[in-house]
Formats: C-alpha cells, sequence, structure tokens
C-alpha cells in the first residue's frame, strides 16, 4: 500500500512538472503571427439599411482597431501575439425594414490567418486558442412578413477542419429554414514539434434583408484569443504557473511527503 501511494505522488508530481502550462510572454522560441482582415473584393455595401464593421488586434494586452460604418473598407491588421490573451477579432453589425422599400445589408466578408513557427530545436509545444463572443453573441432576428438575417464564424484547423464554428439564420417567410449551430467547443488545440510551421485559418461572414413589411438585425463579435501555451521542456521558458496547477503540486508533494513518512 506504501509503495502505490509513493508511485502516486511521484507521477502526480512528475506530470506536472514535466508539462507545465503558464500565462505569461510567448516563449523566445515561438513565433505567431496573427491577420485579420475584411474581404473588400467580395463585400456589400448596404442599400436602405446600416451596417457596420470593426477588427481588432490585441498585441500585448492593447487593442488596435479599424473599421467602417456603411461601405466595406479598412484593414488589414496584422502584427505578432507576444503574450497569452493577446489575439484578433472581428464585429459585424447591420440592421433594416423595408418601411422605404427594400432593405438588404452585405454580404459582408473577413478572414482570420494565424501563422505559428517552433525555431527550438528539442522543445514541443502545445497551445490552446478560444473563440470568445461579445456581449450580444451571435444574435439574427428577422421579424415581419418577408425579412431575413444569418450570421456565421468558422475556425479551420491546420488541416483545414472545421473544429469550432457558430451558424445562425433567422427567416421569417420560412420559419423551417431558421438555424441556431454552434460547436461543441469553443477551444482549438495544437502541438508544434521541434522546428515545425503551421498556418490555420478562420472566416466570418453576416448579411440582412427585408422585402414585404419585415425588419432585420444581426449582430456577430467574435474574437479568437491565445488562452494558454503548454512545454514539455522543464522548466517552461517565461514561465508563470497557471493558478490551478500550484493546488496539484502541493497535492502531489503532500501525498510523496506522506508516504515517504509511513516508510519509515
Amino acid at each position: 500500500m506504501r509503495s502505490s501511494t509513493l508511485r502516486f505522488g511521484w507521477a502526480l508530481a512528475t506530470t506536472l512538472v514535466c508539462s507545465a502550462a503558464w500565462a505569461g510572454p510567448v516563449p523566445v522560441a515561438l513565433s505567431i503571427n496573427a491577420k485579420v482582415a475584411f474581404d473588400l473584393v467580395n463585400s456589400s455595401s448596404p442599400v436602405n439599411a446600416s451596417q457596420a464593421g470593426t477588427l481588432t488586434y490585441r498585441n500585448g494586452g492593447a487593442d488596435t482597431t479599424a473599421g467602417f460604418a456603411g461601405a466595406p473598407s479598412g484593414g488589414p491588421l496584422s502584427g505578432a501575439l507576444t503574450q497569452t490573451g493577446d489575439g484578433i477579432g472581428v464585429h459585424f453589425q447591420a440592421s433594416g425594414s423595408s418601411a422605404n422599400g427594400d432593405s438588404t445589408a452585405g454580404y459582408l466578408f473577413a478572414d482570420y490567418t494565424f501563422d505559428l513557427a517552433n525555431s527550438s530545436a528539442t522543445e514541443t509545444f502545445t497551445l490552446v486558442f478560444k473563440a470568445l463572443f461579445g456581449a450580444l453573441g451571435n444574435t439574427t432576428n428577422a421579424s415581419g412578413v418577408d425579412a431575413f438575417a444569418e450570421s456565421l464564424l468558422s475556425v479551420f484547423d491546420t488541416s483545414n477542419n472545421e473544429v469550432i464554428y457558430s451558424d445562425f439564420f433567422a427567416d421569417s417567410a420560412n420559419p423551417g429554414n431558421n438555424k441556431s449551430a454552434a460547436s461543441g467547443s469553443d477551444e482549438y488545440t495544437l502541438s508544434l514539434a521541434p522546428g515545425q510551421s503551421v498556418s490555420f485559418t478562420a472566416f466570418q461572414k453576416m448579411r440582412g434583408g427585408a422585402f414585404v413589411r419585415g425588419a432585420f438585425d444581426v449582430d456577430l463579435d467574435a474574437f479568437l484569443r491565445l488562452e494558454s501555451i503548454q512545454s514539455d521542456r522543464v522548466p517552461p521558458p517565461n514561465d508563470v504557473p497557471t493558478p490551478a496547477s500550484l493546488p496539484l503540486t502541493l497535492t502531489a508533494l503532500g501525498l510523496l511527503a506522506l508516504a515517504r513518512r509511513r516508510q519509515h
């Protein structure tokens, strides 16, 4: 019994030390560059409606923004992510009604790109990115005889498989087409082996229309954030332990001490 407790204590302590996660600066060996841009070629101006878009790039906790109201313009924004909490995002919003004739907004399109490189010859990094949504989340409202609203965020992994999505559609004329779908997870985890470089992307779109005594309102405020970094090196570089790791480490050390006392 004493030996099994000892092995458990060692195993738990070793696991926590050898795969430490931290919040803070991105390690020197890890490069993360991000770009967010409006698709100005394929996005459309509104007709008898209002629409707006805002790009956000966060570096070192400070935000840089670019945006438009009306005809799509502005951007792109790009640069390095230098600490956990950094990221890029897009906020689209539009509304209109048919009170003064047909009303349309969008399509509005935006693209996200993340380029990652690990220059270490020995160290593997595991990163978690999280999709965050604003106070209104992903909202699509369509009312009246004939109106619709649509918004979508899709995040694709390094093999171009969709891993995160939020897909909403409202149609007052054909309510059977209504949709409110979201992925089971809002996080994407990937690992970078020594010397490896990868990229992943995301895509956001929005539109709305009102034609016969109808109105629409649509809002999608999304942000892709670098949530955490984990290293297999001991100790991890730039290590600021996450709060959850400290109690587990103390528990492991306590079990180890208890096992040693019982052996004597």
